[in-house]
Order: structure tokens, then sequence, then C-alpha cells
């Protein structure tokens, strides 16, 4: 926890310090942080088997069901789509301070996408990213899968990327 802590603040720092508008030029190493992985992720979304029929409906498969939070979060005009798939049998737990408590083998979902046009979204959605968290030997881990440009399935990326959207 103190690692991400430490990362957090560092990437804060460096988000400040290299605004447009900073005439300097200077250059940040950062520190390789390991943070263990306790699975290892699929390198295509549909083999998760998240969504059925046309993946770029974004309809749940059998078994997955929409999560819908009390409070959601802004990034930049993307609409947002969470689900959250248990393991057969499995059940979420209700803590003593009111958290939930998933079980091993948990998947998480938040797929982000635009509408092609707003005032008549059923011309369709451009999908740019889905998120997996899944639980393993009691720890989250997570991997991004980046939509191809047909929207029929999104590749696993290690590192980031820059997507333009209108």
């Amino acid at each position: 926890m103190k690692k991400m802590l430490v990362c957090v603040a560092i990437l804060l720092i460096i988000t400040i310090a290299c605004d447009d508008r900073n005439e300097f030029n200077f250059r940040v190493e950062l520190p390789e942080f390991d943070f263990p992985e306790t699975v290892m992720f699929k390198d295509s979304l549909s083999e998760y088997d998240i969504f059925q029929g046309i993946p770029a409906d974004l309809i749940p498969a059998q078994g997955v069901e929409l999560l819908e939070l009390s409070s959601i979060l802004f990034t930049d005009y993307a609409y947002k789509q969470r689900l959250v798939k248990l393991p057969d049998g499995a059940k979420m737990t209700k803590q003593n301070d009111n958290t939930l408590d998933f079980p091993d083998g948990t998947i998480l979902t938040k797929t982000f996408f635009y509408y092609h046009d707003e005032r008549d979204t059923t011309l369709g959605k451009r999908i740019i990213e889905t998120r997996l968290l899944v639980k393993s030997q009691n720890k989250w881990n997570v991997a991004t899968y980046i939509w191809n440009d047909q929207q029929n399935n999104a590749t696993i990326k290690r590192y980031g990327e820059d997507t333009q959207v209108n």
C-alpha cells in the first residue's frame, strides 16, 4: 500500500511539473514497482466470456451482472459500464465495517465508451477499453484491454495508450 501511495504522489508531482506551459525541459525516472500478480491475464478479452452475442453491444453473458454505483466519477465524458461475475456458487459477504468482500475468482469490469452521436444513441458507440479486476489469492489483479477498430474484441495492453475521440 505504501508503494502505491508513493507512486501516486510521484505521478501527481510529475503531472504538475510537466504542464504544457512549463518552460523547463527535464526528465524524471520512476523506480520499478513490484506489484505481485496472482493471475496470468489472457491476451484477449473474449477469452473471459464477459459479453454474449455481438461484443460491441456490451450485453452481459450468463452469470455476469450489471453493477451500478451510487456515485459515479467523471472520466472525460466517457460512458462506463460496470459488471461483476462471481464464481459459480460463490457469494459476496458483508463485512463488519459494511464493506463487501468478494470471493477469490471474482471478475469486475469497467468498460469505457463514447456514443457516435449522443443525440441518437442508436447510431452505436465506440468502445475504447475494458479494465478487468480479478481477485485471486485474496489480491486484486488489474489489466487493461484495448478494443480493436472492428469493435469485436479487445487485447491486453501492458502500457498506456492515447486514444483520440471526437
